[in-house]
């Protein structure tokens, strides 16, 4: 099974269309994405700076009003474009892709719209043996919050990613702490909870994004692919011949 992997792409979709011919020189089985369609620039800065500075996060800005319009606009240009890579994309919702209710409307208009979209949020999708789980969102022991950004607490997630399956490949967006596939630069971006994930599930390969560097490393016995950002150019080509016997290649588009 060759999987492509791509994640982060915030916003610039211009950056889809490099993969339609990646698609056809790679034939992929499946693509995967991890996150972060959308920019959410200024919903985004006022949930991290009201956190900085000790206050509630104010929804009725000018500039987070002006934002929407493009953003529902955003998801439905991405639902459609990666629909037309004509294989099995499946996808998490990235941080930035919120609110989680505006998210999920795309979601399930593009699921019922696309036969090649696939969202994996809290579900699974099955191909040829393996099992992919999906769990989006930044993953964290703080607090939770799904309007300005999705943040999902251990408890949220307790139950809904495992299974019992021998041959599970995890996709979060998230990644786990690593000494390579959390860092991005000098700030470290991985969860404790996706590590506790990623040893109690039992799979062998997870897919994340969140930092945006590329790169793969071995945690708990499974293969961790961070694909690194389409913002950055950077995708994943992943060969997988079967449990344990895992190639990864980086690439540029």
């Amino acid at each position: 099974m060759r999987i492509i992997a791509f994640s982060d792409i915030h916003g610039k979709l211009e950056l889809l269309d490099a993969l339609k011919s990646i698609v056809c020189k790679e034939a992929p089985d499946i693509i995967v994405f991890s996150g972060d369609i959308v920019a959410g620039k200024e919903r985004a800065s006022e949930w991290f700076n009201a956190q900085l500075e000790g206050r509630e996060p104010v929804w009725h800005k000018r500039e987070i009003r002006d934002e929407e319009a493009g953003e529902i606009d955003t998801y439905e240009r991405f639902f459609s474009k990666v629909n037309e890579l004509g294989v099995p994309v499946l996808v998490v919702p990235g941080n930035i892709d919120a609110p989680k209710e505006r998210y999920g409307a795309a979601a399930a208009e593009a699921e019922e719209k696309f036969e090649n979209v696939h969202v994996i949020h809290n579900t699974e999708y099955r191909y040829n043996g393996f099992v992919f789980r999906g769990f989006g969102g930044e993953i964290t022991e703080e607090l939770r919050e799904d309007r300005f950004v999705q943040r999902y607490r251990r408890i949220d997630i307790h139950g809904h990613i495992y299974c019992e399956a021998e041959n599970l490949i995890l996709v979060t967006h998230s990644p786990p702490v690593g000494q390579k596939v959390s860092k991005e630069g000098t700030r470290e971006k991985g969860s404790p909870v996706v590590n506790d994930l990623l040893e109690t599930s039992g799979a062998f390969l997870l897919f994340c994004g969140h930092a945006h560097i590329p790169e793969v490393e071995r945690l708990n016995g499974a293969y961790v692919v961070n694909p690194g950002s389409l913002t950055g150019q950077s995708y994943a080509v992943v060969d997988v011949k079967g449990r344990g016997k895992v190639e990864v290649r980086h690439c540029k588009i």
